[in-house]
């Protein structure tokens, strides 16, 4: 071959287009035609005719395949570059560093095969990449490694594979990670600022934009300059292998029995079967087609076992795993990050694991009754009666996107509180008092890397309400603030020493009575900060605030008065404020109620049982606990027509449009503005609905 000029081999990336990926590789996307310098080596040492060789022995079964790769690897690693290649890179790398400002500057020698990462197909993790690399020599000792990285074991099999039985190879005994040791104030730290998260947002926005599609991206932070730099953008490879489609299957998990682990969930589903245990590379042999794969982790080499796997389960690894990576693109769900399953589990035994409970996955003992559901979306089509969705639970939000919902009716508080917050907000703004030693060190241990504990709570809440708010953006999500009764409350870490002991807490210290009194009024000014910055600061200002438990029109007077101190005023901004409609003095003051709230939400729950004077919790009055009673129905259709009256919109976040037919007829005949129901209910509630507003 012919000798290569520089401009070939090297160029800045701002004069580089993605139409080049088939020279430079998927991960360049664009560059001058590396693959130049690659043949170009290849032919200066003579190793071409070598490599056919052996290459050909190993497909005709004349030698083993880890003998092959050695032997192909070091026909590169011996070889000499070729004098204008060489050059060439020098060159290139002393001018990149007086670019730089540095004598020798620290670099990455990545692969980017021609095929890696395409939007329909995923090579990850064949090839090396080699990160702080510094010097000349250094340079080019990197680069011809990752020549011969073409040919290891997994990426000569990956050429030839297609319908065939898969092969299994021994490795070399060697660990393919270490593991780095890191001091506690190091594991407590934050790694990035809220200032360095938005960037990262905002380039990744750019990115998206510029390329026209999903994409999946990595960011890297220099050590020493603090710099950010995205350093990976490739088209994202899973949900892209996914066609348009009306429906979408649902997994709901009936008797099961004994949890054994806990981990992060990957995937949406849930399966049932016979547990095979592999504890290295060295058994993949012993695993079963078809069974749930357990094991304390994965590499690049365990992929042909988890393509045959039902499930995987792994003791170690986060949502950017290899097993989670590699999982989500080839759609084998997965429960990462167990800590105990080589310890609680064995090979044999029948077990449940389940993905379909939000970002949480968990195997249970024995086989479970699963159910599945195909929500066929077809033929859904917009109305007058809006039907929007009740969600407590960021992390399963985005599973429900699909829905053509209106937005959400009812977002809890208390699910956020309970699950990610965990501490009673009053124990973060008075932490030095705490008399209760354990409860003060869980706190410490949950609020690390805070310097004001209560910014753990605001922080926490607002990021838990934006997962939901950003799952129907920019349809509205209204969101309720707490009500927590004082016995829940008192259950959060540190609650004891803020809540009365009450005989019915069902009717006492609870909702709006809360927000103002001197009990609670700073924990009240905690959740207003939360929506604060939710709306002014994440930009989700299609959050609706609502009260709950409102007693009388002088507590509205009151609750708008707190939340104006506290920044939250309604109208500024287009913050709009609802009251959950749900005592029987509501209704009979609605219309002085319209005055101060934007909307209504009736809580059918509360309204039923007060309307009734009925305990909704008693085992003995379950018979007369009954949304479809006559004076229920009277006190709904009562309220709908004085929203009405006011100009103020009205919906209902109860279970009965749900459960009964009949109960959304009624709603639509009276004028509701929206019916909001748990998920699983809304293609069956909005086509009743369709049908009576035909």
């Amino acid at each position: 071959m012919d000798g290569i000029s520089e401009h070939q081999l090297f160029g800045d990336f701002e004069h580089i287009g993605r139409s080049d990926g088939p020279h430079v590789g998927g991960k360049n996307s664009s560059r001058p035609k590396e693959s130049l310098a690659y043949w170009h080596y290849i032919e200066t040492n003579g190793i071409r005719a070598e490599m056919s060789r052996l290459i050909a022995d190993w497909e005709s079964g004349k030698a083993h395949l880890a003998e092959t790769g050695q032997a192909v690897r070091k026909l590169f690693l011996r070889g000499n570059w070729p004098s204008d290649v060489e050059t060439a890179v020098r060159s290139a790398y002393r001018r990149l560093s007086t670019k730089a400002g540095v004598e020798n500057l620290s670099v990455a020698v990545r692969s980017s095969a021609t095929a890696e990462d395409l939007p329909d197909a995923s090579f990850a993790g064949q090839q090396e990449s080699y990160l702080n690399i510094v010097g000349e020599d250094a340079l080019l000792d990197a680069c011809r490694r990752c020549y011969a990285s073409l040919f290891t074991d997994r990426a000569i099999i990956d050429k030839k594979r297609g319908d065939k039985s898969v092969k299994m190879i021994y490795g070399n005994g060697q660990t393919p990670t270490r593991n780095v040791p890191t001091s506690k104030a190091e594991r407590a730290a934050l790694v990035l600022t809220d200032a360095e998260i938005l960037k990262l947002a905002r380039w990744a926005c750019t990115i998206e934009k510029h390329y026209g599609c999903p994409m999946d991206m990595e960011w890297a932070k220099d050590g020493l300059t603090d710099e950010l730099f995205i350093v990976q953008a490739r088209p994202e490879t899973v949900h892209s292998r996914r066609d348009a489609t009306t429906a979408f299957k649902t997994y709901r998990i009936g008797k099961r029995g004994r949890k054994l682990a806990t981990g992060l969930a990957v995937g949406d589903a849930a399966v049932s079967g016979r547990l095979c245990l592999i504890e290295s590379a060295h058994e993949m042999d012993r695993f079963v087609d078809g069974s749930i794969l357990a094991t304390s982790t994965t590499d690049p080499d365990w992929v042909p076992i988890m393509k045959r796997a039902a499930a995987i389960i792994t003791d170690h690894g986060g949502r950017t795993s290899h097993a989670a990576i590699v999982s989500r693109e080839i759609g084998v769900p997965a429960v990462v990050g167990t800590h105990n399953t080589t310890y609680v589990l064995h090979s044999g035994q029948d077990v449940t694991v389940s993905y379909a409970e939000g970002d949480q996955g968990f195997v249970y003992a024995g086989v479970a009754e699963i159910s599945t559901e195909t929500v066929d979306m077809s033929g859904l089509s917009a109305g007058q009666t809006k039907v929007m969705l009740n969600l407590a639970n960021p992390a399963a939000a985005y599973r429900w996107w699909r829905l053509p919902a209106d937005g959400i009716g009812l977002a809890r508080m208390e699910f956020v509180v309970t699950n990610a917050i965990q501490v009673h907000p009053m124990a973060l703004v008075h932490f030095d008092q705490l008399q209760d030693a354990q409860a003060k060190a869980e706190i410490a241990r949950l609020t690390a890397g805070y310097n004001h504990k209560p910014d753990y709570f605001v922080d926490k809440l607002a990021h838990g309400f934006a997962a939901l708010c950003a799952a129907v953006y920019p349809k509205p999500a209204i969101l309720r603030l707490s009500d927590f009764k004082t016995n829940e409350y008192a259950s959060l870490i540190g609650g004891a020493e803020f809540e009365p002991k009450e005989e019915n807490p069902m009717i006492g210290f609870r909702g709006a009575s809360r927000y103002y009194s001197p009990r609670y009024r700073e924990g009240f000014a905690l959740e207003c900060r939360a929506i604060r910055r939710l709306r002014e600061e994440l930009g989700f200002t299609n959050a609706v605030v609502m009260i709950p438990f409102c007693r009388t029109v002088d507590e509205a007077k009151k609750v708008l008065q707190v939340m104006a101190n506290n920044g939250l005023r309604r109208g500024d901004h287009e913050l709009q404020v609802y009251m959950m409609c749900e005592i029987p003095s509501n209704v009979i003051m609605a219309r002085e109620f319209t005055a101060y709230f934007d909307g209504f939400s009736i809580g059918s729950n509360d309204l039923t049982q007060l309307t009734l004077g009925v305990d909704r919790d008693s085992d003995e009055l379950t018979g007369l606990f009954d949304e479809q009673d006559r004076a229920v129905k009277a006190m709904i259709a009562k309220v709908i027509q004085q929203a009405k009256l006011a100009g103020c919109k009205v919906g209902i976040c109860g279970q009965a449009p749900s459960d009964h037919p009949e109960f959304a007829r009624f709603l639509v005949a009276a004028g509701i503005d929206s019916i909001s129901v748990i998920p699983d209910s809304y293609v069956k509630v909005k086509r009743e609905v369709m049908r009576v507003e035909k």
